[in-house]
């Protein structure tokens, strides 16, 4: 698999590449012929509709000037024929035939109606018809559902706020199609959206015809994404009205209603917070540099991160040696020339200038991290190595802001299993109930503005490792990175950011991995969700949506016996994570031997999973969250696929005859 990607100076991590994933995609998107004609033919019925009055109008002046020409005209210059007459009778309509006034009643009549009512049936019907049919620009909303009439097997995106139009960049970028609906045209994406050809229709999704003209009928999906959960609701439901089976995504922070939708009509992983989905790695960057994204399963966490090969290091080196090396996979790296190979061999050689994409525990990923940065200009000045990770001396975390997602970092730091000491610092954007539940966890609150020095001081900025600024302010998260590095230039800040500019340039002045945008954190597994049922969590590499699935190892299929680095270039699978009879390995050795009843964790490409799926493959969620749900779990055999939700005879008889030991990679950390 190799992918392009723009090169840049510095690292091109999935939530600062939207601008990079714009600019690409109005490049190469085209409205094709067969979508034009679609459109149109759509948008002619519609105009006739809407203009039949006149038209039938002008049709009954037409045949009626005829027919009396023809049979009931009895001047000198009769028309021979019914086209003769037909063309004097359009003459008649701007005043320009030659026929003498006739004598009788209905003659004159005639006579004195087709051109009266002629020229008013010709300019409210046929020249407003031509117009709007050639000037779309007038008509653009009406345009706008003539394209969405051509779509089909599309995903319909219900708002178009900062998560929804990431969803969409996604969606698009992975090769579906998407039909947004945004009721506020004056929302700062819809020109782009539009740019994009992409079909925008505006109106409230909770309208069944709003869904309808967005043509939920032919649809894969829809989202909700609107940030409001009692609006989603009502979206999903209107959906779901109109199409029973189709599949529905919510944007809903409550992890009650979480749990409640997914066991009502809508399934399990219809329902998802984009803060919740965002914060198990905003909490991973703060207690380890690097981070790209961070896969959580259960109190323990695999991380994703993409790292620069320095010359002179021990990254400059082969597939298969820096795996030995470091401990970690390496599953992808993008070339000095800015294409991205997501599928490297065992001797693949990595040379300066590349950057590669390792997965590993957090220690693991430090370690590799440190090596390609080498030593920070800081650290070296004072004779250090840089730590990259919560040490002894440096274990405290300051969170600072109680919101959304200010209360998940707080909730996903404090679930690991060796969690670092915790300070939220909180003013009046922290609700009471989160304040409560942090308080009786005995997480220490500082209440001031971050942004003051004594406020820092008084949390203990002194032994921080780490200062996550993850208000909803981008200003305010600014100010307190420049504050804690005054005070601190040596402490990480890991910054919540919206704009995508300004991320970049953060990048910059704080170093990289240190800027995130909650929405580019959600967006690819909401819109993983809208094309896979049951999808718990997704990530991007390169412009790949990758997702995660859950599989059983059976006797005599096609994994049994196979190292996972053979499974990783041979199927494009990344094995994430092995459980072996109630024992687990995260980020297991690519040299690691697959056997029957071994239960894994992987992620890959979102059709390679599908595929997966029609085998019976389930949701990652069920190993990464341990999950209230017990979905079944694929096994694999050569005569087909069956399933399974109990304790197979493989894992009996392995317990029976003994098993492999599992090289123990990721030990349970951080």
């Amino acid at each position: 698999m190799t992918t392009q990607a723009s090169p840049g100076n510095g690292t091109v991590t999935p939530q600062m590449k939207v601008e990079t994933t714009r600019e690409r995609l109005q490049q190469t998107r085209r409205l094709s012929f067969r979508r034009w004609f679609g459109a149109q033919y759509y948008d002619i019925r519609v105009l006739l509709l809407e203009t039949r009055i006149s038209l039938i109008g002008l049709l009954v002046l037409l045949i009626s000037g005829t027919l009396y020409l023809r049979f009931g005209y009895d001047g000198p210059d009769k028309p021979h024929s019914l086209l003769e007459s037909f063309f004097e009778t359009m003459r008649m309509l701007v005043v320009e035939h030659g026929l003498n006034f006739p004598d009788d009643p209905l003659g004159q009549f005639l006579f004195l109606i087709i051109p009266l009512f002629g020229l008013i049936f010709v300019v409210q019907s046929v020249l407003d018809f031509g117009r709007r049919l050639l000037d779309k620009t007038e008509r653009l909303i009406d345009w706008q559902v003539a394209l969405a009439s051509t779509h089909s097997n599309h995903v319909v995106v219900c708002g178009l706020g900062r998560v929804s139009y990431r969803v969409m960049l996604q969606l698009l970028d992975s090769g579906y199609e998407v039909v947004v609906v945004e009721q506020d045209w004056q929302s700062e994406f819809v020109a782009d959206t539009l740019a994009l050809k992409v079909p925008v229709i505006k109106g409230d999704a909770r309208n069944p015809r709003t869904l309808q003209q967005a043509g939920v009928v032919r649809a894969s999906g829809v989202i909700a994404g609107v940030n409001n959960d009692l609006l989603n609701i009502e979206i999903g439901l209107a959906a779901r009205r109109l199409r029973p089976d189709i599949r529905v995504v919510l944007r809903i922070f409550s992890d009650k209603m979480d749990e409640r939708l997914e066991q009502s009509r809508f399934g399990p992983n219809s329902a998802f917070s984009s803060s919740a989905l965002a914060a198990p790695t905003l909490a991973a960057a703060a207690v380890c540099q690097g981070i790209n994204y961070a896969l959580p399963l259960g109190d323990d966490v695999v991380g994703l991160a993409e790292v620069d090969v320095v010359a002179g290091s021990k990254l400059e080196n082969l597939v298969w040696r820096i795996e030995e090396e470091f401990q970690v996979q390496v599953f992808g790296y993008m070339a000095r020339n800015g294409s991205w190979n997501l599928n490297p061999t065992a001797i693949t050689g990595l040379f300066p200038g590349d950057r590669i994409l390792v997965m590993g525990t957090l220690p693991r990923l430090s370690v590799v991290w440190r090596h390609g940065r080498l030593l920070s200009k800081m650290w070296e000045r004072m004779g250090k190595v840089a730590p990259a990770q919560i040490t002894q001396e440096y274990n405290r975390v300051i969170v600072c802001g109680l919101g959304r997602v200010g209360y998940r970092v707080v909730q996903a730091l404090h679930r690991m299993k060796q969690r670092p000491e915790i300070v939220v610092i909180c003013n009046d954007e922290g609700s009471s109930d989160f304040i409560h539940e942090l308080e009786e966890l005995g997480i220490k609150l500082v209440k001031g503005s971050a942004t003051d020095e004594d406020v820092l001081q008084a949390a203990g900025i002194h032994k921080a490792y780490s200062v996550a600024a993850v208000t909803s302010d981008n200003l305010v998260n600014l100010q307190i990175g420049l504050t804690a590095r005054q005070l601190r230039p040596d402490i990480h800040v890991v910054l919540r950011v919206f704009s995508d500019v300004l991320a970049e340039q953060l990048e910059s002045m704080f170093g990289i991995n240190t800027a995130f945008s909650t929405s580019a954190l959600a967006a690819p597994t909401l819109s993983a969700a809208a094309v896979l049922s049951d999808n718990s969590y997704a990530i991007t590499a390169g412009d790949q949506l990758l997702a995660t699935a859950t599989v059983r190892v059976q006797a005599g299929d096609q994994f049994e016996g196979q190292r996972i680095r053979v499974v990783r270039e041979s199927f494009g699978i990344v094995v994430v994570m092995i459980q072996r009879y109630g024992e687990r390995s995260l980020a297991p050795s690519s040299e690691q031997i697959l056997q029957a009843g071994d239960e894994l964790m992987v992620l890959a490409d979102i059709k390679i999973i599908a595929r997966l799926r029609e085998h019976g493959a389930t949701a990652g969620r069920t190993v990464i969250a341990r999950s209230r749900r017990s979905p079944q779990t694929t096994t694999l055999t050569k005569e087909g696929n069956s399933f399974t939700t109990t304790e197979s005879k493989m894992e009996k008889r392995g317990r029976e005859v003994g098993t492999q030991p599992l090289i123990p990679y990721g030990e349970s950390e951080v």
